[in-house]
């Protein structure tokens, strides 16, 4: 025992029972930590040397039981039905990801990240430029200045950010509710649009490493467009999605579009979304497993490259786009895309538990106990020549 609390292989035994009576957290004398070790070594996680054995992370709970259920959280108000609301619970426990196990891969990928006056590394909600999170009771929490008030889905420690979501969470924001699942994504307000310059293209880049502690069926990144200036509708080009035995899928989402942007194509048009593509990824994680994401978009074209087990290992000082890094996609946008050039893109990534089976879209979907980590979070504009490939500099 730690405390009062056992070790536990999820967040599912940490929370109010379902069925409970929702009353006030008992406050505990001391805080305790809730150790959850890494379960193996064969299951797709990225362990360097000296570091097996070691922890996963550990849960600080100041309160017993350590957080309410997501059920427990509407009946006692936290998050108001069909209205945005200010925040979550604050009496929740912390997740705290092993320090060894998370810097050692992103110090072998190599990537900048910017430090405090004092040397040590700034959180993502001060290195990363009008960093918003999409939670189920808003959609756009300027992190910077409400990470207190979300701290029940949302959290960070160092370089990496704590997606969590609580069995039962879906959003509760408007009248969608119940026919929206949960999510805890983020989102900058970096954006980006086609522009046919040529040499003086940019690929738009985004790079992270990804933890899955506990998965579930899931949207874990997304390349996508909210602009709906002079009659567009929502659109995507490429989704990631992890379900719940561990497995990384492939999508290409394709877009909708309006009547009137039909107006004038040469081709044939259609307002409906559509899922182009569909694959399986050869990524499948264990708990604790690792892979490392890199997604270079232009407006018209999206790249999804990885790295992933001995690869990971491999990787040091890697580029983008060549080996060890694996292609798993190219997009290429259609006349559509590639008429609609003011569609401002942007990436978003987390957990978003959408209200249909990844694999059967005609399967409900309901959120479970889930917890990712992703780290390193890096997004920077890159020159590519005019095949499309990264221009090296001399």
């Amino acid at each position: 025992m730690y405390g009062v609390l056992a070790l536990t292989a999820s967040l599912a035994t940490l929370v109010v029972a379902s069925g409970d009576t929702c009353a006030e957290l008992t406050r505990l004398s001391k805080r305790v930590d809730t150790t959850v070790k890494y379960s193996g070594d064969d299951d797709g996680a990225f362990v360097f040397a000296g570091n097996r054995g070691k922890s996963l992370y550990k849960q600080r709970c100041q309160y017993e039981p350590c957080d309410y259920t997501f059920e427990c959280v509407l009946e006692l108000g936290f998050l108001a039905l069909n209205e945005i609301s200010n925040g979550g619970p604050l009496q929740v426990s912390e997740i705290r990801p092993s320090t060894n196990r998370l810097e050692g891969p992103l110090d072998s990928l190599g990537w900048s990240w910017p430090a405090t006056s004092e040397g040590a590394p700034m959180l993502p909600r001060d290195a990363l430029v009008g960093l918003k999170v999409h939670t189920p009771g808003k959609s756009d929490v300027a992190i910077q200045a409400d990470y207190t008030s979300w701290k029940s889905f949302y959290q960070e420690k160092g370089r990496t950010q704590i997606f969590r979501l609580f069995e039962g969470t879906y959003n509760v924001r408007n009248a969608n509710r119940g026919m929206s699942a949960g999510r805890s994504e983020a989102y900058s307000d970096d954006s980006w649009r086609y522009r046919n310059t040529g040499k003086k293209n940019k690929w738009y880049v985004f790079q992270a490493l990804y933890t899955i502690v506990d998965p579930q069926d899931a949207h874990i990144f997304q390349v996508f467009s909210s602009d709906k200036r002079n009659g567009k509708v929502m659109a995507w080009t490429v989704t990631l999605s992890m379900l719940a035995d561990g497995r990384i899928v492939y999508l290409e989402r394709g877009h909708g579009i309006s009547d009137d942007d039909c107006g004038g194509l040469d081709v044939p048009c259609d307002t409906e979304q559509r899922l182009t593509v569909k694959s399986f990824t050869d990524i499948t994680l264990g708990r604790g497993g690792q892979f490392a994401l890199c997604v270079r978009d232009d407006g018209f074209v999206t790249e999804t490259w990885a790295l992933h087990g001995d690869a990971l290992h491999e990787s040091a000082g890697a580029i983008c786009g060549e080996s060890p890094w694996q292609l798993l996609g190219r997009y290429e946008g259609d006349a559509r895309r590639r008429q609609n050039k003011a569609y401002d893109w942007k990436y978003r990534w987390g957990t978003y538990v959408q209200s249909k089976k990844t694999l059967e879209p005609s399967v409900v979907n309901k959120c479970t106990d889930s917890l990712i980590f992703v780290s390193g979070v890096n997004m920077k504009k890159v020159p590519q020549s005019v095949d499309g490939s990264v221009e090296r500099k001399a």
